[in-house]
């Protein structure tokens, strides 16, 4: 289906519009705040007709997982646009505005000459409740034809993307995304003999796709301090750490909670630490499936510390556990400045970056991540007393909520709920245990587990 976009729309999005999610490219770090829902109501909302067959080329590729941050067969990578200019046959032009936060990832010539580049937002997510999420990405092409630069791994079916056309002033645009919603996913068009093709993994607003394709400008014509646009970033001074100094960086970063500070008493159960402390402990009585208690700490100014981590099979408690990624980490204590602050000074993130949510409980928690379903550090007061976790790979609200919401008296949890109080080490429990454990050739029944280090920095 085709339509017409009014002149006086897009001649106010080119001109006029400045969103605050854009980049300029002749001013550092200048933005004007706008809005554009005057614009966005005025557009048509027509819902396009849907052919069977796709109007994207869908050629066969050996590799194209992970597309666009990781490369196409056959393509090569260059650190920068200007880079690749020296390599095609044509005068490169490449966008003069991304969307605020991006930055350059990688540039590519891929085959038939085509020039890709790919913008990531700097410090965007990647994992989510322990899976892995990209959608921060914008990716752009540029070559002699429309079927070659929309060459891609993108299948709009896959999105459940629809797919239509319009007549623009140099020719035909080409669109995917949900027209209802004024939602674009990618956008294609032709100009001056040259085609032209952006995606967003995350689909953007109608008006702010025009306006990024309204500004493609030669790449000559970009200011070359503007890095984020060009890439070619200036090299720092190589650091004169050692590999030693390096690995204990990264521990006391992302393994703090196994570090042992003078001071600590360490136990396999909750239950043997009540004695250590001046309150009455309060612990989660509610942890994901799988996940067990793998050690207690009592650490200096009263603060509790339990260490969860997510068993390899449903059984295998206590200090015989596989390391992950998925740890989650439980601090209780008096205040702010024993329970929290010594763990946003490892983990080196900003408390004033904290972001605030309320619990189905009507408890109000603070974290610290890079979206609301992003997070990593969550802490809140309740009856005077201060509370943290600590997920090492990012949870959503809900996943929080539930924990936060659960904590409460040790009473609480059943008495013999190893998984959740720690494994028994008292003499009764351990001599009923190794009965039991005893093979008739007298060998104990040890659990399988392995241990998976963390990945060290070496030397090439």
């Amino acid at each position: 289906m085709k339509k017409t976009i009014g002149k006086s729309i897009l001649v106010a999005i080119a001109m006029g519009l400045l969103s605050t999610s854009y980049v300029l490219a002749d001013t550092l770090d200048q933005s004007v705040t706008t809005n554009n829902s005057e614009a966005a109501s005025n557009s048509k909302n027509i819902a396009p007709n849907v052919d069977n067959i796709s109007a994207i080329i869908q050629k066969p590729r050996a590799q194209l997982v992970g597309w666009p941050l990781m490369t196409q067969d056959s393509a090569r990578n260059f650190k920068g646009i200007v880079e690749v200019t020296e390599k095609l046959p044509y005068e490169a032009e490449a966008p003069s505005y991304i969307p605020f936060g991006y930055q350059l990832y990688t540039a590519r010539i891929d085959r038939n000459d085509v020039l890709e580049v790919v913008y990531h937002k700097k410090g965007g997510s990647i994992y989510q409740d322990g899976k892995k999420f990209i959608t921060n990405v914008m990716s752009y092409r540029m070559g002699y034809s429309v079927d070659t630069v929309r060459d891609t791994a993108y299948i709009p079916a896959e999105y459940k993307d629809f797919e239509w056309s319009e007549q623009g002033e140099s020719g035909e645009v080409f669109y995917t995304g949900d027209p209802a919603a004024q939602l674009i996913r990618s956008i294609t068009w032709t100009k001056d003999g040259m085609a032209y093709s952006l995606l967003f993994l995350e689909p953007v607003k109608a008006v702010d796709a025009e306006f990024y394709k309204e500004h493609i400008v030669p790449v000559k014509s970009i200011d070359s301090s503007r890095y984020e646009l060009l890439g070619n970033y200036p090299i720092t001074k190589t650091s004169t750490k050692t590999i030693d100094e390096y690995n204990k960086e990264l521990m006391e970063r992302y393994r703090w909670y196994d570090q042992l500070d003078n001071g600590d008493i360490v136990h396999h159960n909750v239950d043997a630490s009540t004695n250590d402390f001046g309150y009455d402990l309060q612990i989660p009585s509610y942890m994901p499936k799988d996940y067990a208690v793998r050690d207690v700490k009592a650490k200096d100014h009263d603060v509790l510390e339990i260490v969860y981590t997510e068993t390899g099979r449903n059984g295998e408690y206590g200090p015989k556990l596989t390391f992950s990624n998925t740890d989650i980490v439980y601090r209780m204590g008096w205040a702010i400045d024993t329970v929290v602050k010594p763990i946003l000074e490892k983990t080196k993130y900003n408390a004033k970056d904290a972001v605030s949510f309320t619990t189905p409980n009507g408890i109000s928690v603070h974290t610290l991540s890079s979206s609301k379903d992003a997070i990593q550090i969550a802490y809140w007061e309740k009856d005077n007393k201060v509370y943290m976790l600590y997920f090492a790979s990012l949870r959503t609200q809900d996943y929080v909520s539930k924990i936060v919401d659960s904590v409460g008296s040790l009473s609480n949890v059943a008495s013999d709920d190893t998984r959740l109080r720690g494994d028994r080490n008292d003499k009764q429990h351990v001599e009923e245990n190794d009965a039991k454990n005893v093979k008739q050739n007298d060998e104990p029944d040890w659990p399988h587990y392995e241990t998976i280090g963390l990945p060290w920095r070496t030397v090439n």
